[in-house]
C-alpha cells in the first residue's frame, strides 16, 4: 500500500466491547479523515487495532485529531496512539 506524506498511523488498544471501530471511525470521518486501510483483532478479550489514515482534506491538525481521538478513547476506556506514518516507519526500522 502506498502512503503520502499526510499518512497516519493509528494504535487502538483495550479490552473488546461493542462500538470501538464505530466511534474511532466515527471521530476520524468528522474531521475529514479519510482511513486507507484498517486491521483489527481480538485476542483473549483484547481489542487491537490499526488504522492508516489520511489527512489531506482534513483541516484539523495532528494535534486535534489526537485530542479528539484520545478524548474518544478515554470515554471507552482504551487508549490510542496517533502518529505520522513518516515516524512510525523510522521507529519501526530493522
Amino acid at each position: 500500500m502506498k502512503t503520502s506524506p499526510e499518512s497516519l498511523v493509528i494504535s487502538v488498544m483495550g479490552r473488546d466491547q461493542v462500538g470501538i471501530v464505530y466511534r474511532i471511525s466515527k471521530v476520524l470521518a468528522d474531521l475529514n479523515v479519510s482511513i486507507v486501510d484498517i486491521d483489527q483483532k481480538v485476542t483473549e478479550g483484547m481489542f487491537l487495532m490499526v488504522v492508516v489514515a489520511n489527512i489531506a482534506d482534513s483541516q484539523a491538525t495532528l494535534d486535534v485529531i489526537r485530542e479528539r481521538l484520545q478524548r474518544e478513547a478515554g470515554t471507552l476506556g482504551i487508549s490510542v496512539a496517533v502518529q505520522s506514518e513518516k515516524l512510525f516507519k523510522a521507529m519501526h526500522r530493522v
